[in-house]
């Protein structure tokens, strides 16, 4: 059990926080090159439903991985994998170990990104072809050694809404708008609520006074989602309100 000091103080640490991505946006898995060499590129296959394979390519060589294969074609064996070679390492984000990626990438060259002076190549899914908007609530959106990663055993995150607009086939679907709480690869569902088509939708909880709070050291990963259309639309969006501590 924490200590009444550790818990004051984490709770004099807590801060706000606003989670926002559109059509395309989440970032799947989060990559970095470690090691000191040079990246020359990090691309895919194809684009969109074209996407069979992602080569990370830097001055020591190349990793070409083959996301259709069944040890490889999931988010949580393909994020493994990663973590297993020398020169690269990578963190999932919005998404879940289960999900599948094979022909489900957006980018064929995906770009550099600077994360509070870290370097990333992030990948993003193709909403459409994804059937789903997601975010997850973490302390820390960055890899295991950037050098920015507090310890995870000492924070806590809550959710106090979800807003989201999605078009999504007719419904409303039952099991559309999820909840899960991710304990290192154990993942478990602890909400659900109907979704609602095209409809701008907030979801608050004991009129906003309320909230749904991860286990010490776990992420919450928000999500609507649907089982046969996500249709890609400029007015989509998921917003996840919350804290940290």
């Amino acid at each position: 059990m924490a200590s009444l000091d550790s818990l004051t103080t984490r709770s004099y640490a807590k801060r706000g926080v606003v989670g926002y991505v559109t059509d395309d946006e989440p970032i799947s898995l989060r990559i970095r090159s470690i090691g000191g060499h040079t990246v020359t590129h990090v691309i895919t296959s194809g684009s969109g439903s074209g996407a069979t394979a992602l080569e990370l390519h830097d001055s020591d060589g190349t990793a070409s991985i083959d996301l259709t294969a069944a040890a490889t074609d999931t988010l949580g064996e393909l994020c493994d994998y990663i973590n297993s070679t020398t020169n690269w390492e990578c963190k999932i984000l919005d998404g879940l170990r289960t999900d599948s990626v094979n022909t489900k990438l957006l980018e064929e060259t995906v770009s550099a990104s600077t994360v509070d002076g870290v370097t990333y190549y992030d990948l993003h899914p193709d909403t459409s072809i994804y059937l789903a908007y997601t975010y997850r609530l973490t302390n820390d959106r960055h890899t295991d050694t950037s050098g920015q990663t507090p310890a995870k055993g000492s924070h806590r995150v809550h959710i106090q809404g979800i807003n989201y607009y999605a078009n999504v086939s007719t419904g409303p679907n039952a099991n559309g708008v999820q909840v899960w709480e991710c304990d290192g690869g154990v993942e478990t569902q602890i909400m659900s609520r109907a979704s609602i088509d095209a409809t701008d939708t907030p979801i608050t909880f004991a009129s906003g006074y309320g909230k749904v709070t991860g286990k010490d050291g776990n992420d919450l990963v928000v999500r609507v989602v649907d089982g046969s259309s996500m249709t890609d639309n400029t007015l989509g969006y998921l917003q996840v309100t919350g804290e940290v501590e």
